[in-house]
């Protein structure tokens, strides 16, 4: 069974790097690594509510905000507004839920460096008048430098237990290392899809049995389809439509950012247009 080494838990838990080896010897003591808390263990009833943002029209498309227990994929072309919404999930989840014990954090993992904290603070002051140094404090960042140790990262929050803490999921993105497999004449396309299948059936697993919120953000292919609605597709598509809940496809021109609904029989291929602002996603 995976468990986390002392830098990984210290980047987790916001400790120094002492602290992050006591509590881990602590936990090898108290609990043998095969009996740490499996994904089973009960749910944090009280996260009920969806994270929103403050676009209303974003809100009502996809169903009043992302809904705990629900897998989204979110994808677009660069510059589209895809890591904005992630950002902004991380604080809306944080002033959601800020005075509910125990606390309630975002596992962000980082494939691209994306993870920007004065965009994070920005948001947080401007959009809801919070205090940068407490929404940090329950963001989770992780490095994932392959296809692989994004499935190792999520074992390793299964093995700590973490998920009755970890309430939402963003995966910034899910894709670029599995792009990246695919133009690697080592690894053949099956291999690549096993890959991705294997992370995408747990991301559903704990998705659902932990009430989580799980954002994946995806990279596009080459290809663009200049008379289809949504010019561009999220790599490995194929794979992904049979595991996500809900696809939200971002595109943009000169004058407005959209978000459409790709596969929901609630709002199915409609519309809706979003600004980017100091205070993050909002109407226009």
């Amino acid at each position: 069974m995976e468990i986390f080494n002392p830098s990984e838990w210290e980047r987790l838990k916001n400790i120094d790097t002492d602290k992050a080896k006591s509590e881990i010897d602590r936990i090898r003591e108290q609990r043998s690594v095969k009996n740490i808390l499996k994904l089973d263990q009960p749910q944090n009833r009280s996260f009920n509510k969806p994270i929103t943002l403050s676009s209303n029209k974003f809100n009502s498309l996809i169903g009043g905000g992302f809904n705990p227990g629900t897998l989204y994929l979110v994808y677009g072309a660069y510059a589209t507004g895809k890591t904005q919404i992630g950002f902004h999930a991380c604080v809306s989840l944080y002033n959601l839920y800020k005075n509910l014990k125990p606390h309630i954090s975002t596992l962000f993992i980082d494939t691209e460096d994306t993870f920007r904290p004065e965009r994070i603070q920005e948001i947080a002051s401007q959009g809801y008048n919070l205090g940068d140094s407490t929404v940090f404090s329950r963001i989770r960042v992780l490095k994932a430098t392959s296809t692989d140790m994004i499935f190792t990262l999520l074992k390793k929050i299964d093995a700590q237990g973490l998920d009755k803490e970890i309430k939402l999921i963003l995966i910034d993105s899910l894709t670029k290392h599995i792009r990246l497999d695919l133009g690697n004449e080592e690894i053949s396309d099956m291999q690549v899809r096993d890959k991705l299948k294997r992370i995408l059936g747990y991301l559903r697993e704990i998705t659902r049995r932990n009430n989580i919120v799980t954002i994946l953000i995806s990279q596009v292919t080459g290809f663009t389809a200049e008379n289809s609605i949504f010019a561009e597709r999220p790599v490995m598509e194929y794979v992904l439509n049979h595991y996500v809940d809900e696809i939200i496809y971002l595109s943009r021109t000169d004058e407005q950012r959209w978000a459409y609904l790709v596969n929901s029989d609630r709002n199915r291929n409609q519309k809706v247009p979003f600004t980017i602002t100091t205070l993050g996603i909002i109407d226009q």
